[in-house]
């Protein structure tokens, strides 16, 4: 028999998604679980997404801004066991890619690329265990190379 299970709590997503309360609309079985679950805020879209056994964020999520901020898509992410894991793409409130790159165990990892509002590319380089490292390039808003610089 099918519920509607409204869980109130707080979930931070990472250190630029500020904390949110949310409620989850699925099908309640024996101990709670919720496996193709989606989250809501009021006067939202509805984010997409899955949940774990631990109710912890698994698999591909889409985030929205509010309806108030425009209603676009704010963040595209894998996630595993609830942190962070696989592509990620973060966009600005009128849907312009900000950034793309990955994570793997929680922390960013691999090349990453940022964007300016006009969609230039802002800068570029890699992470290594949620550092960045490597050579890194910076741009103007222009597109003209500012700076180089191995980190």
């Amino acid at each position: 028999m099918k519920k509607i299970l409204l869980i109130s709590c707080i979930s931070l997503l990472c250190s630029c998604y500020a904390a949110v309360p949310f409620m989850l609309v699925g099908e309640v079985v024996g101990n709670l679980e919720c496996s193709n679950c989606f989250e809501k805020i009021p006067k939202a879209p509805m984010n997409k997404g899955s949940y774990n056994d631990e109710m912890k964020k698994d698999g591909l999520w889409e985030i929205y801004y509010t309806s108030g901020q425009g209603g676009n898509l704010k963040l595209k992410a894998s996630f595993k066991d609830g942190k962070p894991e696989g592509p990620w793409e973060t966009y600005d409130v009128s849907g312009k890619l900000k950034s793309k790159g990955s994570y793997k165990d929680g922390q960013k990892e691999g090349p990453w690329e940022n964007y300016y509002v006009s969609g230039k590319l802002k800068s570029k380089g890699s992470y290594k265990d949620g550092q960045q490292k490597g050579p890194w390039e910076f741009y103007y808003a222009s597109g003209k190379l500012r700076k180089k610089m191995s980190l």
